[in-house]
């Protein structure tokens, strides 16, 4: 969440020089700057912004392949009472043979968004997608 103003936080207003800069990171003044993937940054003349990742809808075809994922609901309830993972591993391996296992447990740039899961039918489930902007995480401006 972000300050109502910049005097709200104690760091807002201070003058730092940069020290260093890298693909990946600002270093400014005895602080670091990571840097997101570019499609969350955004340049503008006074500096730039950086947002978080957005939320988009699935697509069709992830839709279908959460619809279709493996499910033996006689082999999960061995595994619950053996403490086996047989459908895990064949669920993990559905997702990776479809090139789309961030379905399954996410990656750096794409997870499910837990609050979406509540209905068990993926039509109006999120994906947290770093190529989408969210909101506004920091403002920085040069002088």
């Amino acid at each position: 969440m972000l300050p109502d103003s910049p005097k709200d936080h104690r760091k807002a207003g201070i003058i730092r020089s940069i020290t260093k800069v890298q693909t990946n990171a600002i270093e400014l003044d005895g602080c670091r700057l990571d840097l997101p993937k570019a499609s969350l940054i955004e340049f503008t003349d006074k500096g730039f912004k950086i947002f978080h990742p957005g939320r988009r809808p699935l697509t069709e075809q992830e839709k279908n392949l959460i619809r279709n994922r493996p499910v033996d609901e006689k082999q999960m309830e061995i595994d619950c009472l053996s403490d086996g993972n047989v459908m895990y591993w064949r669920e993990k391996a559905y997702y990776h043979k479809n090139n789309a296992l961030y379905l399954f447990n996410g990656d750096k740039n794409r997870r499910l968004d837990n609050q979406s899961q509540i209905e068990r039918d993926p039509e109006n489930w999120m994906l947290i997608d770093t190529d989408v902007r969210g909101e506004l995480a920091l403002e920085y401006e040069f002088i």
